[in-house]
């Protein structure tokens, strides 16, 4: 299993800025994993919508695919505040996402 921290990089007005991965979790030490940072050409309020949601599943898709990861899983942090908890899995070279209401959930799937 595979469990990664992203971080998204908040401006003074709660707009994202930047998501990054923070670090991940494989076979139960964390690792420091390749930086991923992107910045966007253009900030988006940080409401958890599926505009923001799309950005940072597709930053999720293309770093994974580069790192030849086959099953992520995810929580999305901004801040003190929680976002998605979600996995990220390839399937007949294909990723696809799904979403969980908690952490705990996640672990648990």
């Amino acid at each position: 299993m595979t469990l990664c921290l992203l971080s998204l990089d908040l401006s003074n007005t709660g707009e994202v800025q930047r998501v990054a991965f923070c670090k991940v979790l494989k076979d139960d030490n964390w690792k420091r994993f390749r930086n991923a940072d992107a910045t966007w050409e253009k900030s988006y309020e940080l409401a958890y919508d599926a505009l923001v949601e799309k950005r940072v599943k597709t930053l999720l898709e293309a770093a994974a695919n580069m790192a030849g990861i086959e099953e992520l899983r995810f929580v999305v942090q901004a801040g003190e505040q929680e976002g998605w908890c979600c996995q990220l899995e390839k399937i007949h070279g294909i990723y696809h996402f799904t979403t969980f209401e908690s952490a705990a959930d996640l672990k648990l799937a």
